[in-house]
C-alpha cells in the first residue's frame, strides 16, 4: 500500500485532520494554534481470516509557540479478510481509513486535548 499524500502516511494522517477540520468549519490559517504529529508506527497485515492494522502517532499542540498537549495515540483496528490476495488487500486499502477515523475520534475524545486546543 501506497499513501497518495506524497507517498507518506504522516501526510495521510494530516491530511484526514486537514479535511476533519475543514468540514467543521475550524481551520484558521491565522489561528494561533499548531497540531502537530509523527507517526511512530503504521503496520497493516492482510492476512487469512482476519486482517489487522494499528497505527502510532504522538501528536502536539501548540498555542503561541508553548507546547500545550504532547501526547501518543495508538489504535488497533481488525476486520474478515480472505484467502485470495486478490480480494484481502483491496479490504486491507478500504478498511484503513476507517482505522484513520478511530485514531482521530481518540484524539478529540481526549481530555487533555480538549483542554489544549481551548
Amino acid at each position: 500500500m501506497v499513501s497518495p499524500y506524497a507517498d507518506s502516511y504522516a501526510a495521510y494522517v494530516a491530511e484526514a485532520i486537514k479535511q476533519e477540520l475543514t468540514t467543521a468549519h475550524k481551520l484558521s490559517p491565522t489561528a494561533d494554534l499548531e497540531l502537530s504529529g509523527m507517526v511512530i508506527k503504521n503496520d497493516v497485515d492482510a492476512a487469512i481470516g482476519t486482517g489487522r492494522a494499528n497505527i502510532e502517532v504522538r501528536m502536539i499542540v501548540k498555542k503561541a509557540g508553548k507546547v500545550n498537549y504532547d501526547q501518543v495515540k495508538q489504535v488497533s483496528h481488525q476486520w474478515d479478510s480472505s484467502f485470495a490476495g486478490m480480494v484481502a488487500i483491496p479490504r486491507a486499502m478500504q478498511e484503513y481509513p476507517l482505522m484513520i477515523q478511530k485514531l482521530l475520534a481518540s484524539l478529540y475524545a481526549a481530555p487533555a486535548f480538549l483542554t489544549a486546543i481551548k
